[in-house]
């Protein structure tokens, strides 16, 4: 093949492998897998839910003081609210009960009831 040829399909071939880094990259960042796996790396104190799965929880408040743990959480089907680091455990509520209150707030545990 001549060289023209070879610099334009190595120059293809790069431009691809760097978008495709850049959507994988981007995917871990942004993606519930991605931010629950750098806090699960990075704290000690942090856990994922039993009833929920690192692909699917999202923390919705983090601790505002040192340490990063969550306070609230969420998956597609329940929200958690944080009650002890030692030993984990977390107050589990249903996103289908949760429809049925009328004042149901995500972040205050206080109308979960």
């Amino acid at each position: 093949m001549p060289a023209m040829i070879m610099k334009r399909l190595l120059r293809t071939a790069l431009r691809t492998l760097g978008i495709l880094v850049f959507l994988f990259l981007g995917l871990i960042l942004f993606a519930p897998l991605g931010t629950n796996l750098w806090f699960l790396l990075t704290e000690e104190s942090y856990f994922i839910p039993e009833e929920s799965s690192v692909f699917t929880f999202r923390p919705l408040q983090l601790n505002p003081g040192p340490g990063d743990y969550w306070i609230y959480g969420e998956d597609s089907r329940r929200y958690y609210h944080l009650i002890s680091l030692s030993p984990p455990s977390c107050r589990v509520f249903s996103r289908k009960e949760s429809k049925a209150l009328e004042d149901f707030n995500p972040l205050d545990i206080a109308t979960w009831e």
